[in-house]
Order: structure tokens, then sequence, then C-alpha cells
């Protein structure tokens, strides 16, 4: 199994940002990489420790390719996809329970798997040239219910979303925007301080403040 997960802070010790590193393959989610998070995410100091986590690409490069294919081939061949599933739902209900602020870093590629995590996070940043896909009926692979339910109920009636999950194919970030499924759209050339900038925002509120905030805000489930 291949790939990792980069754990560091920016902006003090208040932001954990944890970076998608698996570069051969365009930083797929592995289910090494899944297991990863779910350790990090499960840690017991984590919201006591930290009011923002950060998903982004390692090196602030392609945030992610979707699922490891080589393993998703191997996991059909066997019929064993269900692991899969059942390990990106597991890192999805912890997720989604976590009262901190979250905030994903896209850039470049937000494929599949990549992009309902960072769908499962608060807040969606991306560089203009990002492209997003849900390419999971190209390759005749059942979304989950939980995960399409998710997407259903944070973006009701989404034209766009529902399209692109039937053909599974390619969108622009200036279509995502449009479209009200991630929040902005930053410049290519100033992508990090544009996304730093942003997230001071956030270490200027008190704590208990921001996660009054976050709790009326973003409860989706």
């Amino acid at each position: 199994m291949s790939g990792q997960i980069i754990k560091s802070t920016l902006l003090g010790k208040k932001v954990l940002s944890l970076e998608l590193k698996n570069p051969m393959k365009n930083n797929a989610l592995s289910l090494k990489m899944l297991d990863e998070i779910i350790a990090l995410l499960t840690h017991k100091n984590l919201p006591t420790k930290y009011n923002i986590l950060v998903f982004r690409g390692f090196q602030d490069g392609v945030f992610s390719a979707g699922a490891d294919l080589s393993e998703v081939k191997a996991l059909k061949k066997e019929k064993n996809l269900n692991i899969y599933h059942s390990k990106l739902n597991k890192l999805l209900k912890i997720l989604n329970k976590l009262p901190l602020v979250k905030v994903s870093i896209i850039k470049s590629y937000c494929i599949g798997a990549g992009f309902i995590l960072a769908m499962n996070t608060d807040i969606c940043l991306a560089n203009t040239n990002c492209l997003f896909s849900i390419p999971a009926s190209k390759l005749n692979i059942r979304l989950p219910s939980n995960q399409l339910d998710f997407l259903m109920k944070k973006f009701p009636g989404n034209l766009l979303l529902k399209e692109a999950i039937l053909t599974g194919r390619k969108f622009s970030s200036s279509e995502a925007y449009n479209f009200n499924i991630i929040n902005k759209v930053l410049d290519e050339k100033n992508f990090k301080n544009n996304y730093l900038a942003f997230l001071e925002n956030f270490i200027l509120i008190n704590d208990r403040v921001l996660r009054q905030y976050h709790k009326k805000l973003f409860n989706i489930l």
C-alpha cells in the first residue's frame, strides 16, 4: 500500500494541516492513507489542541486524484470493494463529528474519493485551474448511499452536482463556485498566500465563539 499523511501546523499551533502524499498517483487516497487519517482524527486531545483542520495536497500540489485505482481494481477483482467504501465511510463519520472548522485547500484535481473527502469539510478553497469529477459511474462503481445522501442534503437541488454524479464528467472550479459547491476560487500565482490570508480570519476568533458558530453553521448531519 502506498502513500502517507504528512502532519504539520500552520499559522501557529491552532491549525492542523494534513497533507495527502502519494505523488506517483497524484495523491490518490490509498487504504493506508485512510487509516492514517482515521488514526490522526481519533486522537483524544485533537479538539482541545486545534481549532482548524486543513486538508491539502503534499507541498500544495495536486489535492487528490481520487481512490488509489490499483487498490480499487484489486478489490473489485476479489469482489471486496466494500472494504474501501467502509474505510472511507468510517473516516467521513469521524470527520463530520469533529468539532473543528474543517477546510479543504484544493489544487489541480479533486476527483472521486478526494472530492467526497473535500465535500465533507466545511469550507473548500480551490485554485483557478482546478478540475472536479465524481467518475464512479464511468468506472461502473456505485457510490454508497450515505455518501450520496450527504451530498444531496448539503447541496439540495444542485443541478451541476446531480449531472456530474450521473455522467462522471469533469467540471471547473468556476463552475463549482457558480453552483455553490466550493466557497472561493483563489488566484494561481498567489495561491498559498491567499489561502493563508483566508485562514488568518479564524485565528482572530475566540476559541469558544468559533466552536459555537461552527456547531450552528456546519452541522449537516
